[in-house]
């Protein structure tokens, strides 16, 4: 790129600050990890120097686990301008603290991304074992360990990163993009207190959610909805259905709370 990525600007906002803001906008705690030199905006977050600068990404990784062993750890890069916070819901809806990672497919060949991924307080261990013996490609380490969960991205365009100048002016024309997405249009129905909270019983919308999860997200951000997604079953043409099952154009939505009084 030719500069601190970081420093680059979208409407006015360094990419640090809005990967901070996505973070922020889900209620995590965020640690910035950089280069022990390295000047960076936002300064209220808390700081991890790379204590493994010739790791490349393997060593600040690795440097925020060792300073939080045991919690799990959301990673993200700051060259993403694509990356949206109903897609990162995403990814911490899948999470599985039984397993070293969680992470979504590449949009390029399918293997994990190891950048945008939920490392589990066993993949520090991973990484220690396998780092003397001069692997140091993330996505080679956790091809190591059979206890990673791969996910499929809804929008594979928001885990293109920017290493030129053309392809960030290329990432950052996000309407056009969102414009190209196919749409599908669904049946929505709310009932006992999520209906109360909406305000209505049903509705049709166009979206480009590819599964329920995904549209209950846009949903929530969109209406302002705080009704706790884990506490919801949901349904899909009148039968049960997973949170990752694929939608389709015309389907029916139904998203049930638990009833009271058992």
């Amino acid at each position: 790129m030719g500069c601190d990525k970081a420093r680059l600007t979208i409407g006015g906002q360094t990419l640090i600050n809005r990967s901070v803001g996505l973070l922020r906008d889900l209620g995590l705690p965020v640690t910035v990890s950089a280069r022990q030199n390295q000047v960076l905006d936002p300064t209220d977050c808390d700081r991890v120097n790379d204590t493994d600068p010739d790791l490349g990404p393997l060593g600040g990784i690795k440097s925020v686990m060792e300073t939080y062993p045991d919690s799990g750890i959301l990673v993200i890069p700051v060259d993403l301008p694509r990356l949206r916070s109903a897609t990162l819901q995403l990814l911490m809806a899948s999470r599985d603290p039984n397993a070293v990672a969680t992470a979504f497919r590449s949009p390029g060949d399918g293997r994990a991304e190891p950048l945008c991924c939920i490392y589990e307080p066993a993949a520090l261990d991973l990484i220690r074992s396998t780092i003397p013996s001069g692997q140091f490609s993330l996505r080679r380490i956790l091809e190591k360990s059979d206890r990673v969960v791969l996910i499929a991205c809804p929008y594979p365009d928001e885990l293109i990163d920017t290493d030129t100048p053309e392809a960030f002016g290329a990432s950052t024309n996000i309407e056009a993009i969102a414009r190209s997405m196919p749409a599908i249009h669904l049946k929505i129905q709310y009932f006992a207190s999520l209906r109360e909270e909406r305000g209505l019983s049903e509705e049709t919308l166009r979206t480009q959610a590819e599964n329920p999860a995904q549209l209950f997200q846009e949903l929530a951000e969109r209406h302002g909805i705080t009704f706790p997604m884990d506490r919801l079953k949901v349904a899909i043409n009148n039968e049960f259905a997973s949170w990752k099952t694929h939608l389709s154009d015309g389907d029916t939505v139904v998203f049930i709370p638990p009833v009271a009084g058992g």
